[in-house]
């Protein structure tokens, strides 16, 4: 059964390079990553309506999010600069105490929006090539 909301995705980008250059973190720890980047972005957008919408209950059976990876804390600044520019709503989440930004999400976003301007798709198709 389609959701009426089927177009509402939300993004993550995390970054790849916490898995190699010798730091190695665990699958879950990074899961967790994108858990907290997600709950906080919905948490600090929570007035905007396709977070209203997508965060309803009748919309939870239906959830959409695509998990995407960049290659380093430099190239997630970028992104999240583009996205910024672009009128995206995102959030950069940091691992704390250690002071490490691990991944940012966006707040759901209509793919038709996205997919019609493409200044605003500019970083999630930068992200997929």
């Amino acid at each position: 059964m389609e959701s009426p909301l089927d177009d509402l995705t939300q993004y993550v980008i995390l970054r790849d390079d916490l898995q190699t250059d010798g730091r190695s973190w665990p699958r879950g720890a990074l899961i967790a990553q994108a858990c907290h980047a997600c709950v906080s972005v919905n948490s600090i957008f929570k007035s905007d309506p396709n977070v209203c919408r997508y965060t309803s209950l009748e919309n939870l059976p239906h959830l959409r999010t695509v998990v995407l990876s960049v290659e380093s804390e430099t190239k997630l600044l970028d992104y999240y600069n583009i996205l910024t520019a672009n009128l995206v709503s995102s959030h950069l989440f940091t691992e704390q105490p250690e002071n490490i930004v691990t991944c940012l999400a966006t707040v759901p976003v209509e793919k038709s929006k996205i997919i019609s301007n493409p200044k605003r798709c500019e970083a999630i198709e930068k992200i997929n090539d």
